[in-house]
């Protein structure tokens, strides 16, 4: 999979004459310039990208969708503070669950822990059957010592996704440092039927008390 995307990067890059020759012909096409800036960025030429990217905001598109592939492209290219911005005008358009999750993306980059989560709760609300999502969020709450937060989380994923190793190892540890032995004991033997490598793990972390 990593080399079909490594080469369907490199044969985009080599359509970067073509892109141009287009948009030459066709200025206004918003498409081509948008793409056209995605590949830059693959290419890292970034400063070429954000003349083409901030040549599209300043033609102020109705589209969120523009937007939101504007928000992915500034974030590649390590702009996360004009991602931000994108991202917002993305929700002055469309209150959208894809849009808040990328919302959440940028505030978490940013280090602002108390924005991302409430853009976190917000994709969770307007689509609450986001096992996955809920996971990450999980994970944002642990990393900010928010433990029965992160601990509440983390069961709710497994609510929906109930054999997802990542979120079962993380529930079984947080049950541990807060004490409920038996609660990471029962997450260790369901993790036991789907993933072995991170039973053992979770199992010698338990039996150590070696808390990460």
């Amino acid at each position: 999979m990593l080399l079909g995307v490594s080469r369907g990067r490199r044969d985009a890059i080599a359509q970067i004459p073509q892109m141009k020759t287009a948009l030459e012909n066709d200025p206004s096409n918003l498409q081509i310039k948008l793409g056209l800036s995605e590949v830059l960025i693959y290419a890292h030429r970034i400063p070429e990208a954000e003349s083409y990217m901030n040549d599209i905001i300043r033609l102020e598109p109705k589209d969120a969708q523009v937007y939101r592939r504007l928000t992915i492209a500034f974030s590649e290219a390590g702009e996360f503070d004009k991602a931000l911005i994108t991202c917002q005008k993305a929700l002055e358009i469309e209150q959208s669950p894809e849009t808040y999750l990328g919302l959440a993306g940028m505030y978490a980059k940013l280090g602002k822990f108390e924005e991302a989560s409430r853009a976190y709760q917000k994709v969770i609300e307007l689509k609450p059957d986001t096992p996955n999502v809920m996971k990450i969020y999980a994970d944002l709450l642990r990393n900010n010592g928010k433990r029965r937060e992160a601990l509440e989380m983390y069961k709710r994923s497994l609510a929906i996704l109930p054999l997802n190793p990542p979120a079962l190892y993380s529930a079984g540890l947080l049950s541990a440092k807060l004490g409920d032995s038996d609660a990471a004991l029962k997450y260790l033997e369901t993790l036991k039927t789907v993933d072995q490598a991170s039973a053992k793990r979770l199992m010698r972390c338990l039996q150590l008390k070696i808390w990460q």
